[in-house]
């Protein structure tokens, strides 16, 4: 009797699970429900999508995936009217509105109202990795990660954009892409208010204003607040570079620097200068541009508040007062605080010169030199720094700062171990050389050595009787540019060096120190130099 009050339309009405799978041992309550269960271990798989051809081994699983494709999602949520495809994934988001997380993180304080939320989210604080991809072996905290890692290797990219036709796997990467169109940011900081596209870039945004950066380098202790932008630092110390262009073949160190680069190749240069029409492919270059207009320097150094136009480059001048050089060259041991300079550096020790000029073919083995040269020698109209003194124009406002000094007489930088002064820091850095006493530089002929490759160069033409440079006057060679300056001094007729003494004038300052010696003899002369005591005056 008991039996048959519990059983009506054969269904268990009073809750009892009598029926067992006597494969899993799972209990059931009704014997249709069992029968459903009992296809999943016997691998028939019935229903089959006809725009994917995925099977499925019940007909209720292929009309839950058929959503997938059409976007259908019947169920919502009466609180915040957010729609679900399935209703157990809705029944699970109810709980966000029915009570508090009960679930706290001990590192970050973090609350989630599932206990496997939390057990996720746990693995990011501790690194665990627990499942792998089977085609290519990379780990993932989450299987929901991993099954939309699996779709890559698919290929199938079905959800695509009505704009610009760009496709993607998933439906959340199109719906944060269709924003990029749109203009829509509908997650804003909640401590600044600044919107975002993605919940994801407002959620890394938030972590700035905490100042907590959990991941470390280990070989420099930089911080970073996510666990990316670590993986991509640590490329700097290990030098590689997984992204290569299928173009040109050049490598970058992280996927975005990849995307930026291809632009290039496509010659598309969508952003244009409202001031001077000047194009840009990216939108930050014109930003960045805009600026030189504006003359806005919004960047700030935190140590002397310096300000600058861009961010890296106001980054790159605050290792200048860390003192912190990690990038080292290892041929001569000049360390450096920015890889781009030592990049630059390097080409130093190689003869090889690989931008060329199309003008004048003259060759240089650095392009930001080759742009200089290009600026100075043929745009004229380029020119417009203008010397007060002499009227001598010139295309950068730092070259004619660098000119003025030859006027004033003013030498800014100075030796820290014998304390002498030079117009130019890269005259100084020359100098530094002679202290440390490294000769790098070697004659293959007769083996004597120098501090600077241009020296050696200079040297060299002794060996090959070599006089490149003629005077435009009475054509007369020279072996450098510097004796042949010296030279046209004597058609202008212009003696900007006097004697002190006699009031006898000179062309050269060589010439006026071996005048000098006339006055006190060679060993006076030698000791006067050595202490800084000899006056030379430049009219």
């Amino acid at each position: 009797m008991a039996e048959e009050l519990c059983t009506q339309n054969g269904k268990n009405t009073c809750g009892l699970k009598e029926l067992t799978c006597n494969v899993c041992s799972k209990n059931f309550s009704r014997k249709d429900s069992l029968t459903l269960h009992m296809k999943l271990h016997s691998g028939v798989k019935g229903f089959s999508c006809k725009i994917c051809s995925k099977c499925f081994s019940r007909k209720d699983s292929l009309t839950l995936h058929m959503r997938t494709h059409t976007g259908e999602k019947p169920f919502s949520c009466s609180v915040c009217q957010k729609h679900f495809a399935d209703k157990s994934v809705l029944n699970r988001h109810s709980v966000v509105h029915s009570r508090l997380p009960a679930f706290s993180c001990n590192f970050c304080s973090k609350s989630y109202s599932r206990k496997e939320y939390l057990s996720a989210h746990m693995r990011t604080h501790t690194g665990e990795k627990p499942l792998f991809c089977d085609l290519c072996n990379k780990t993932f905290y989450d299987q929901s990660t991993l099954n939309n890692h699996r779709k890559i290797h698919s290929g199938i990219k079905e959800f695509c954009c009505n704009v610009c036709s760009k496709c993607f796997v998933q439906k959340t990467n199109l719906t944060v892409h269709m924003r990029t169109h749109t203009g829509e940011k509908p997650f804003s900081c909640s401590v600044c208010h600044k919107s975002f596209s993605s919940k994801q870039y407002k959620e890394t945004h938030e972590k700035s204003h905490s100042g907590l950066k959990e991941f470390i380098c280990n070989v420099c202790s930089k911080c970073f607040l996510r666990k990316y932008c670590l993986t991509v630092h640590m490329r700097t110390h290990t030098g590689e570079k997984p992204f290569s262009c299928s173009v040109c073949q050049k490598a970058f160190s992280n996927k975005s620097g990849l995307n930026r680069h291809k632009i290039l190749h496509s010659g598309i240069k969508a952003f244009s200068c409202d001031t001077c029409s000047k194009r840009f492919s990216q939108k930050d270059h014109l930003t960045a541009h805009m600026r030189t207009h504006t003359g806005e320097k919004p960047f700030s150094c935190d140590v002397c508040h310096k300000s600058f136009s861009d961010l890296s480059t106001r980054n790159a001048h605050m290792k200048t007062h860390s003192g912190l050089k990690e990038f080292c060259c290892n041929i001569c041991l000049t360390h450096f605080s920015r890889k781009a300079h030592l990049t630059r550096h390097m080409t130093t020790h190689s003869d090889e010169k690989a931008f060329s000029c199309p003008e004048c073919q003259k060759s240089f083995s650095i392009k930001e030199t080759l742009h200089q040269h290009i600026k100075i020698v043929h745009a004229n109209d380029g020119l417009k720094f203008k010397c007060d003194v002499c009227s001598k124009c010139f295309s950068q406002k730092a070259h004619l700062i660098r000119h003025n000094r030859s006027h004033t007489g003013e030498k800014p930088f100075s030796c820290d171990l014998c304390h002498e002064s030079f117009t130019h820091k890269s005259h100084l850095n020359r100098h530094k050389r002679v202290h440390s006493g490294i000769k790098e530089f070697s004659c293959d002929i007769c083996s004597t050595h120098f501090t600077r490759k241009e020296t050696l160069a200079d040297h060299m033409r002794i060996h090959k009787g070599e006089k490149p440079f003629s005077c435009d006057v009475c054509h007369k060679s020279f072996r450098n540019k510097s004796d042949l300056k010296v030279h046209k001094k004597t058609h202008s007729g212009v003696q900007e060096f006097s004697c002190n003494y006699c009031s006898k004038c000179f062309t050269d300052r060589r010439n006026l120190k071996k005048h000098m010696k006339l006055h006190f003899g060679v060993k006076e002369f030698v000791q006067k130099v050595s202490r800084g005591k000899m006056d030379l005056q430049v009219t």
